[in-house]
């Protein structure tokens, strides 16, 4: 049976797994369920909280705290914390722990955000034709 992860990019590729282990770890930490979670706004805690139990069976010696660096640079690129914190939720939802029906319809609402291409050089965005 082959594993189940999704791969982000933050530092560099990182694949978050999550099992029901996993999945019950961070429900304790939070102290809510993951429907409860899911249904509140985004928070930083949540984020650094996903990303670290996600990732840590790929690298078990990384730490929340390690993880909060690596957001905070992530985010001083320019990365989108938004676009990230939807694809670790869509990689709890396609882990397979609630369902495939629930993941499938997730994967739309959840789908990450590209970022827009760079501008060719020379070019403006207020002309005409791009």
């Amino acid at each position: 049976m082959a594993t189940r992860y999704t791969e982000v990019v933050i530092d560099k590729p990182r694949r978050l797994r999550y099992t029901i282990a996993t999945l019950q770890e961070l429900e304790r930490d939070l102290g809510c369920g993951l429907k409860k979670l899911f249904e509140r706004d985004q928070e930083i805690t949540t984020l650094v909280k996903l990303i670290y139990y996600g990732a840590k069976w790929d690298d078990p010696r990384l730490t929340e705290t390690a993880v909060t660096g690596l957001l905070q640079n992530y985010i001083d690129a320019d990365g989108d914390a938004s676009a990230l914190y939807a694809q670790a939720v869509a990689a709890v939802l396609q882990s397979g722990v609630f369902g495939r029906e629930i993941a499938a319809g997730a994967r739309e609402v959840l789908a990450p955000v590209d970022p827009p291409p760079p501008a060719a050089p020379g070019a403006s965005s207020d002309s005409p034709t791009g």
